[in-house]
């Protein structure tokens, strides 16, 4: 009875935490930054993990495209919550394992970053809840870095799309 009842109080006290993560999220701090920079950066922290584990990872940018203007450490967020979501998708097949990332700016001078991996499709079902916060299909999985990330691309007055084909390609794209 006793570790019953300290399993609910966890349980309970996870969640609490985890909605906390949600409702807190700052108002953007609005900065300019270099994209090469950045794309160095993500290299350092992604590039080994994607290595030890057989995984192509590339990232390009449309060189016309020099700089954002956005809050980097809440961009930064996003773009760790996709990467592990593509990170854990591609953990699921056996070989040929692609994540990349494309930087471009779009005909209305909006940035758009695509997060695309090869992992297995979500399918339609799925799709539709996969924003709703504290959904999750994995077993360790909270349920919120979606739903941050999607708040966090709302305040930077952007968006947060995921599609996933038949082709074997869920690209996570970000408008901002």
């Amino acid at each position: 009875g006793l570790q019953l009842i300290n399993e609910q109080s966890n349980g309970l006290l996870n969640f609490v935490n985890s909605y906390r993560k949600i409702s807190r999220i700052p108002q953007p701090e609005f900065a300019t930054y270099d994209v090469e920079d950045w794309i160095g950066q993500l290299k350092i922290v992604f590039a080994g993990k994607m290595k030890e584990n057989g995984i192509a990872f590339a990232i390009t940018s449309d060189k016309s495209l020099k700089q954002i203007i956005a809050d980097k450490k809440l961009l930064n967020q996003v773009m760790i919550n996709l990467l592990n979501n593509a990170f854990d998708a591609v953990m699921e097949i056996t070989d040929n394992r692609k994540i990349e990332i494309q930087i471009i700016k779009d005909n209305g001078g909006r940035v758009v970053i695509k997060v695309m991996n090869n992992g297995p499709v979500i399918p339609p079902g799925l799709q539709e809840k996969i924003f709703v916060p504290f959904f999750t299909t994995k077993k360790n999985g909270s349920g919120i870095g979606l739903s941050i990330s999607q708040e966090i691309m709302k305040l930077h007055n952007g968006s947060l799309v995921v599609v996933s084909t038949h082709e074997n390609q869920t690209s996570c794209i970000l408008a901002f």
